[in-house]
């Protein structure tokens, strides 16, 4: 835990490439020689929870050597993880879609990070999750042939989809323009693409094999009579916005923009 909160303190004006690489060299020894410490992540299961989702994010390291020591990291943590059966409260085949609720927390947290470097690094994760199809509906719900995994797999992918979609709604809004929002903007598109295929009408539920998907799990809700808004009920395109809405990012690293 400190090693990779070291890792993620060494970013942006606090810049230290020595420190990142070391962090990562430490993680990377724990996995690849002791790696039955994995199997075994304590109350709080820091493997799922904190480390491999700070792996998953290291990986777009601009520093390549500090990069490759995340992928072996994610590789090796990883391929152990799945072997061990630890996810009762997740769902997936795929070691990115198992630890969805995790890699969402670890993406939001460094899309609000002060540091520019911690956002370009969430912006590149987003996109590939993106574009891993995980961040969409499951092939069995749109088709209406689940079982009751599938269920779950469907509610925990809108759920990560519905906050990620807003996290880039947000940062879209916001008129500076910066290294890496482009993949922001390239993410949410994709998200919101592969949602909008099955968006129910606002107040209404889709009867499924074991349940309802209540309108409310949905990213994509259609409604017509809400034209001011960027989120539901705000107003956004009906307010005359002050200088300071717009400048709300002036305290971060602005040496990093472009």
């Amino acid at each position: 835990i400190k090693a990779c909160k070291r890792y993620c303190e060494s970013s942006g004006s606090n810049n230290d490439p020595s420190a990142r690489k070391a962090a990562a060299a430490t993680v990377r020894a724990i996995v690849v020689r002791s790696s039955n410490q994995l199997y075994d992540g304590g109350p709080n299961d820091i493997w799922r929870k904190k480390v491999l989702p700070v792996a998953f994010l290291g990986r777009h390291d601009e520093d390549t050597k500090v990069s490759t020591l995340w992928k072996d990291v994610w590789d090796e943590g990883g391929s152990i993880m799945s072997s061990s059966g630890r996810n009762d409260d997740t769902y997936g085949i795929t070691l990115q879609e198992n630890l969805l609720p995790f890699l969402e927390m670890a993406i939001i947290s460094a899309l609000r990070d002060m540091s520019w470097a911690r956002r370009r690094h969430a912006c590149s994760a987003l996109l590939e999750l993106s574009n891993s199809n995980i961040l969409a509906p499951t092939s069995r719900s749109i088709i209406g042939d689940e079982d009751e995994n599938d269920h779950d797999r469907f509610l925990q992918r809108a759920k990560s989809s519905s906050v990620l979609l807003r996290e880039c709604t947000r940062i879209i809004a916001r008129p500076r323009v910066w290294v890496g929002k482009a993949d922001t903007i390239k993410a949410g598109s994709i998200i919101a693409g592969k949602w909008c295929s099955i968006a129910p009408a606002k107040g209404t539920s889709i009867d499924s094999l074991h349940g309802y998907y209540h309108t409310e799990w949905f990213p994509i809700v259609l409604k017509i009579d809400s034209y001011d808004d960027l989120f539901d009920g705000d107003g956004w395109f009906a307010l005359n916005h002050s200088e300071a809405d717009y400048l709300q990012d002036a305290d971060c690293d602005v040496d990093e923009v472009k």
